[in-house]
């Protein structure tokens, strides 16, 4: 993303650095013509399709302080996005968090294997709340994680159907 820099901006946060008081319109380079492929502006060498559902839901989950929202929702993965779409799922994100800790008794501590760990036995035990599933059918991160790691779907799939599934009581 490209920004105008003013002084009174500073990065922060974790896992992920963000920065603070930026000023509106940020630009999604991705979204401009002549952006040919993710290749053109940056080298990475992350398997492309294997870890970004567990990644995705480990930032989502583990992480307090995260601008993950901002990266499953801008406007090249999710068209027709808002600032305030984003902020409503990151307002909702934290009342997952805050669910898991307070409901369904999981701790969530800076060592992503054992938070995620618990998570994974909560979520083999199939004893979902109305809650829980309002949660996951609201937000796709949390469907992915289950379809993927418990269901065993396959990531294609879940790539095309990721913004429609639903989960339903079999």
């Amino acid at each position: 993303m490209l920004f105008k820099f003013h002084d009174d901006q500073i990065f922060s946060g974790s896992p992920h650095w963000g920065i603070m008081n930026v000023r509106r319109h940020v630009v999604d380079i991705s979204t401009f013509k002549g952006f040919e492929d993710d290749k053109t502006y940056f080298w990475s060498t992350r398997v492309t399709n294997e870890r970004w559902i567990e990644n995705g839901f480990k930032y989502y989950y583990v992480y307090g302080r995260s601008n993950h929202m901002w990266l499953v929702y801008n406007a090249a993965n999710y068209p027709g996005t808002t600032d305030q779409l984003i902020h409503n799922h990151e307002i909702k994100r934290h009342q997952f968090r805050q669910y898991c800790r307070e409901k369904l008794g999981l701790s969530i501590t800076q060592d992503a294997a054992v938070s995620l760990d618990a998570f994974n036995e909560f979520l083999q035990q199939h004893n979902f709340d109305k809650e829980f599933i309002d949660f996951m059918n609201y937000e796709k991160v949390i469907a992915n994680y289950y379809r993927y790691m418990i269901l065993g779907d396959d990531i294609d799939e879940i790539k095309k159907t990721e913004n429609s599934w639903k989960y339903t009581e079999s």
